[in-house]
């Protein structure tokens, strides 16, 4: 059987060991619990990493806008993508964006990006995240459900140094690691020392021999 919104939220309520749903839309104290704070959790543990599961890769659409400003580079406005949480990569290297007001500005034309989108179709998602989410859910809801901060705490402790970090560990092993990337600050400090340098223009880690 596929797993479902109400099967993730049921797992959330027993960790907790609340009554349990059969629909979101029911008048129970779970129900309430549960839509007060379902779609903000997912959102937010979507937004802890690029997970794979989560990823889409666009051409943006540009805009006939014109920003009032353009002093600081963006003159081109494009549409944001409705289910958009976090841009994670973007075509072409120096580019730089800043989303304002439901559009997606940037000093670049022709620009395509891997962002993480709002993924709510549970059936897609694996284990060890789904492990996360119910327990990020669970956490959230504790106090209202059962009164115990320390119940709370603890499931809030565990969802930030057991099941986010093994779920991340796991989707990271999907494909070949990113390299990492130096800002303006780390290349002029790396300049300087006597073991590592950056090419200029590259901005990545290379070591001397």
């Amino acid at each position: 059987m596929a797993l479902d919104k109400v099967s993730v939220a049921n797992r959330a309520l027993g960790k907790i060991g609340s009554k349990k749903i059969s629909l979101f839309s029911e008048d129970s104290a779970s129900a309430r619990a549960i839509n007060s704070c379902y779609d903000d959790m997912r959102d937010e543990v979507l937004t802890e990493f690029m997970w794979s599961f989560a990823q889409k890769r666009i051409v943006l659409a540009l805009t006939t806008d014109v920003p009032v400003m353009t002093e600081d580079g963006m003159a081109y406005v494009y549409s944001l993508p409705p289910d958009l949480l976090r841009v994670n990569y973007v075509s072409q290297p120096g580019a730089t964006y800043r989303i304002e007001n439901g559009q997606f500005l940037s000093n670049v034309n022709g620009l395509k990006i891997i962002y993480t989108y709002r993924n709510d179709d549970p059936s897609t998602y694996f284990a060890l995240f789904t492990s996360a989410l119910v327990t990020r859910i669970a956490a959230e809801i504790c106090f209202a459900l059962t009164e115990s901060v320390k119940k709370a705490e603890a499931l809030a402790q565990l969802y930030r140094t057991v099941d986010l970090p093994n779920a991340c560990s796991a989707d990271s092993q999907q494909g070949t690691p990113d390299q990492a990337n130096c800002d303006e600050w780390e290349f002029m400090r790396n300049m300087a020392g006597p073991i590592n340098f950056v090419i200029p223009g590259q901005g990545v880690w290379h070591p001397v021999f």
